[in-house]
């Protein structure tokens, strides 16, 4: 019987499809930054076009590109914060108060892991980001961090389909 709490208890916090965290673990770890005075850096990640895949070339190659983007998020900022499949085709990472050094490094790690993984498919990967710092000592929400991170992944998605026109690579 306890086996089998553990299992639905896998299943309510963790993404079948990916391994990682899902978004009712995440809710449960934005309440936590809503009830203490703890800083945080907030990444939001798109993957861009997975419904062009689905169309394209089925659910099969879009799942495959959900489980490696995850992958690569996850393996990127390891040890510094925690991933999360929050939507479809969103990602979140949550860390503790992080110097943007450090958060400088995990990006461009997860360049580099993209620009490897990619240079072995057909169908890119390409993962669009933006971040956000939420200082309680400005009286920063956690609420309002996560909306300017969401923000900020947009304007980085719009650079995206300018400078290098990711909806050619489906």
């Amino acid at each position: 019987m306890i086996y089998y709490i553990f299992l639905l208890e896998l299943q309510f916090r963790y993404d079948v499809q990916t391994g990682i965290k899902n978004r009712v673990a995440f809710e449960r770890e934005i309440e936590r930054y809503v009830n203490n005075d703890k800083n945080a850096t907030i990444v939001m990640f798109d993957l861009n076009n997975l419904k062009k895949t689905n169309d394209k070339y089925g659910h099969k190659v879009g799942d495959e590109m959900i489980f490696n983007a995850a992958k690569i998020i996850e393996e990127s900022f390891i040890g510094i914060g925690r991933a999360y499949r929050i939507g479809g085709d969103e990602f979140c990472v949550i860390c503790n108060e992080i110097p943007k050094k450090l958060l400088d490094t995990a990006l461009s790690n997860l360049d580099d892991l993209l620009i490897k993984v990619n240079q072995k498919r057909n169908i890119k990967i390409v993962l669009a980001y933006g971040y956000a710092f939420c200082n309680k000592n400005k009286n920063d929400s956690i609420y309002s961090t996560f909306t300017q991170a969401d923000k900020n992944m947009y304007i980085h998605k719009a650079k995206l389909k300018e400078s290098y026109g990711i909806m050619k690579n489906v």
